[in-house]
């Protein structure tokens, strides 16, 4: 079964620091997700937990609310490994590292780009 990524508890502290505080699920003060009971329902993260949103959701509120638009895109290796870029306007952040997988570069796509909100 195919299911969206969740935001690692890392980029949740960050992107509430950011201002992120909507979302279906949250993170407790320990990183662990809790369940509010809501049917379904979006609503703000108390003060003590941190939103967990999907990684494309987070990655559209970057790129609708801040002009942060984040692109992964495949570099051809034999390990499948997975480059990533970063955009900002007209500024282009190369990374150079390599990630095995889609999720593991948005994740840090995503925290780079929060660390550029002021």
């Amino acid at each position: 079964i195919m299911e969206e990524q969740l935001i690692s508890f890392e980029t949740a502290k960050l992107a509430k620091e950011k201002g992120f505080t909507y979302a279906y699920e949250f993170y407790d003060k320990e990183g662990n997700i809790e369940d509010f009971g809501m049917v379904g329902g979006w609503t703000d993260c108390h003060d003590e937990n941190y939103a967990a949103p999907t990684q494309s959701l987070l990655q559209k509120w970057l790129r609708e609310v801040h002009n942060l638009h984040i692109s992964v895109n495949p570099k051809i290796l034999p390990s499948n490994e997975i480059k990533y870029y970063l955009f900002k306007g007209k500024i282009k952040k190369d990374f150079k590292d390599l990630f095995n997988t889609y999720e593991d570069a948005l994740e840090i796509g995503l925290q780079e780009a929060l660390k550029l909100i002021k």
